[in-house]
């Protein structure tokens, strides 16, 4: 870990995984938008009910952010990280499958929450790896998010011109997950730095700045 302000910043394989993971879950969440009116066309769904399916999947990422942290410290990231990340190619499978609006919804919720494990795990374990240098981490890591992201709508529209349909385009994700998988089986994913003392946790106030950000959300 990086941690002295002269340190010379590191990318160790650890660095270029988590890279990697997010270019993934960039790509995955980028072919929803493109893929929703081919999906509504096969279902005959109007356009709330397709609609709901990136309602469903925003609430799932919501709920991801409220248990990643408390899922971490008490099985580890390790399985937060490559836990996530095979539950939601389990649940993107069953999408792929399925052809009923329920189902598809709920899958759809449950990529967003599994997914969502991988996101926030990804983020925090750069943020603490990398310590003072982790500004140049998250920076790069979004860029190779921000570069999949457009290739998603390119892929999703040219597998469906060539007549292979725009489930390949997910199909690619899924690969490119087991490749991963694969080739950084034996990565160790850095542990949580953050050591809370339970009191301190359960009886320290919330700050101001959170009501406020809370306000601004709902009101």
């Amino acid at each position: 870990m990086q941690t002295e302000s002269y340190a010379t910043f590191v990318r160790d394989r650890f660095t270029w995984l988590a890279y990697f993971m997010l270019a993934f879950f960039s790509y995955m969440v980028s072919t929803r938008g493109p893929f929703i009116p081919f999906l509504r066309d096969e279902l005959n769904l109007s356009y709330s009910v397709a609609g709901m399916h990136l309602s469903a999947f925003a609430i799932g990422i919501v709920v991801s952010g409220l248990t990643t942290d408390r899922l971490s410290r008490r099985y580890g990231r390790r399985w937060v990280f490559w836990g996530g990340g095979g539950a939601s190619i389990v649940f993107t499978i069953i999408f792929l499958l399925v052809h009923h609006p329920v189902l598809t919804i709920g899958s759809t919720l449950f990529i967003g929450l599994t997914s969502g494990w991988l996101l926030v795990t990804i983020q925090a374990t750069l943020s603490d790896h990398h310590g003072e240098k982790r500004a140049i981490a998250i920076t790069e890591s979004n860029i190779a998010a921000s570069a999949s992201a457009v290739l998603a709508p390119l892929a999703v529209g040219t597998f469906e011109d060539i007549g292979l349909g725009w489930r390949m385009a997910l199909v690619v994700g899924l690969i490119t997950w087991g490749f991963a998988a694969w080739w950084w089986r034996d990565v160790e994913i850095p542990p949580t730095q953050q050591v809370i003392k339970q009191e301190t946790r359960h009886h320290q106030p919330l700050p101001t700045t959170f009501w406020a950000y809370l306000g601004v959300i709902f009101f």
